[in-house]
C-alpha cells in the first residue's frame, strides 16, 4: 500500500478484464485498454493480463497449434499486456474454476516475474475477472478494485453457483465501481453494503471529433452486436414505419453476430435493400468515418449498463434515439436527443422521424461528452478513487 504522500506515478495498476481484444476481435472490450491509457498517460506503470479461452467444444489439432496455452508479450502506448492462449476450463463447475484459478496465478506470476508487483489490481466484471483478482488478493496481500459491466445483474441471470461467488467476492473488494446507476441498483445486493461508487466507461472523445461530412440524405447508423439484446429487429420496422422506401433516408448497421442472417431477410422482406445496409463489423477507424458521414444515432438495445457507442457519438457531434434499457436515460436529455421505450417500434420511428427536423448544435454535444466522459477526466477520478480507498484501507 502507498502511503498518502507518494503520488500515482508510483503506483502499478494490474488491470484484469474478463473479455478482452484478441487477434480475431480488436475492438473488444476496447474500452478497457482505453482505460488503460488514461491511466498510464497520467502517470502510473499499467499491465494487463488476459487468460483467452478459445470453446473447447471446437479444438481441433490445427487450433490446437495456434492455442496451446502459450504467453504471448505485448507492449503498446508503454503498456504491458501478458496473454496466454488456451481452451475454456468451464468455470461454471468447480474443477472448471479451480483451473481457471490456477491459470490465472501463473499467469499474475508470469507478470511479476517481468513488470514486478503490481500495488493495486483492476478487474473488470466480477465474472471472472473480479473472482481472479479476490483469489490472486488473499494469496499476495494486493488490494483489489472492480468494476462492474455486465448485463446479467441487470437481467438477473446469474446461476445460484454464480450469485454465491459474486456475493463472495464484491465485499471484499478495497473499491467498487459500477459503469452507471441502474447497474450500481442491480449490483448492491451482492456488495454487503460496500459502497459502490458510478465510473463511467472512458472515451477518447478526441478521436470521433472530426469534420461533419454534409449529404443530402437524412443517413441513420447504428452499431452492435447482431443479437437479440440489440433489438435491430425493433430497428429495422421501426425504420420501415418511418420511411419507408423514402429515397431521402437510409441506414447503416454495422456489427456481427447471429441474427446476421435473420436481419438481411428482414431487410430483403421489406424491400428495403436499397435503403438499409448491413455493413458487417467496423473497424475503429472505420466506426469514427462513419459517425462524421451520418446525421443521427440510434440505440434500440433491451437492456444496456451504459453505452459506450452512444457517448462516441456524442463526441463526434450525432444527435441520438436510445431506449430507456438501463443506463441511457442517466445521460440523454432532450438536449442530446430523445428517448423511447424498449421494443416499442412505433415510437422508435415518431423519434426518428423527429430527430430529422431537430438541430441539435454538434458543438454543444462534443462538449458534452468531452466534459462528462473524456478518458482524461476520468483518469483523474478514478485515481483519486483509488487513492482515498488505500488511505481507508491503511487506517484499518
Amino acid at each position: 500500500m502507498w502511503s498518502q504522500r507518494q503520488t500515482i506515478k508510483k503506483v502499478h495498476i494490474l488491470i484484469l478484464p474478463s473479455f478482452y481484444r484478441t487477434e480475431k476481435e480488436p475492438l473488444r472490450g476496447l474500452f478497457f485498454r482505453t482505460q488503460a491509457t488514461a491511466l498510464q498517460k497520467s502517470g502510473a506503470k499499467v499491465g494487463t493480463i488476459y487468460y483467452n479461452d478459445e470453446d473447447s467444444r471446437h479444438i481441433t489439432l490445427k487450433r490446437l497449434k495456434n492455442n496451446h496455452f502459450q504467453y504471448i508479450w505485448n507492449y503498446e502506448d508503454n503498456i504491458a499486456e501478458l496473454t496466454q492462449l488456451g481452451w475454456n476450463t468451464a468455470p461454471k463447475r468447480a474443477l472448471g474454476l479451480k483451473c481457471l484459478l490456477l491459470l490465472g496465478e501463473r499467469l499474475f506470476r508470469q507478470y511479476v516475474a517481468l513488470e514486478g508487483r503490481p500495488d493495486i489490481l483492476h478487474a473488470h466484471c466480477t465474472i471472472w475477472g473480479g473472482v481472479l483478482a479476490h483469489h490472486l488478493s488473499k494469496k499476495f496481500g494486493i488490494p483489489y478494485f472492480i468494476t462492474e459491466h455486465s448485463s446479467a445483474f441487470l437481467q438477473n441471470s446469474f446461476s445460484p453457483w454464480q450469485a454465491k461467488l459474486i456475493a463472495a467476492t464484491l465485499p471484499q473488494a478495497t473499491g467498487l465501481m459500477a459503469v452507471s446507476g441502474a447497474l450500481r441498483v442491480a449490483m448492491s445486493p451482492y456488495s454487503g453494503g460496500q459502497k459502490i461508487e458510478i465510473m463511467p466507461n472512458f472515451v477518447d472523445t478526441a478521436f470521433f471529433d472530426r469534420p461533419r461530412v454534409t449529404t443530402d440524405k437524412f443517413r441513420i447508423l447504428a452499431l452492435g452486436n447482431l443479437n437479440h439484446n440489440k433489438g435491430f429487429d425493433t430497428l429495422i420496422e421501426a425504420f420501415d414505419l418511418a420511411f419507408g422506401k423514402d429515397d431521402s433516408a437510409e441506414m447503416t448497421i454495422g456489427g456481427k453476430g447471429e441474427l446476421h442472417d435473420e436481419l438481411i431477410s428482414m431487410v430483403k422482406e421489406r424491400a428495403l435493400d436499397e435503403h438499409i445496409t448491413l455493413s458487417g463489423m467496423l473497424t475503429r477507424e472505420q466506426v469514427a468515418q462513419a459517425m462524421s458521414s451520418h446525421q443521427l444515432f440510434v440505440s434500440s438495445s433491451r437492456v444496456e449498463t451504459f453505452g459506450v457507442v452512444l457517448v462516441e457519438a456524442l463526441a463526434a457531434g450525432m444527435a441520438v434515439v436510445a431506449t430507456r434499457s438501463g443506463a441511457p436515460q442517466e445521460f440523454i436529455t432532450s438536449e442530446q436527443g430523445l428517448l423511447v421505450e424498449v421494443d416499442k417500434p412505433q415510437e422508435m420511428a415518431q423519434a426518428m422521424m423527429a430527430m430529422r427536423g431537430k438541430d441539435i448544435p454538434e458543438g454543444e454535444l462534443r462538449k458534452y461528452a468531452k466534459e462528462r466522459f473524456d478518458s482524461a477526466i476520468l483518469a483523474q477520478k478514478l485515481i483519486e478513487l483509488y487513492n482515498i480507498n488505500a488511505i481507508k484501507q491503511s487506517k484499518i
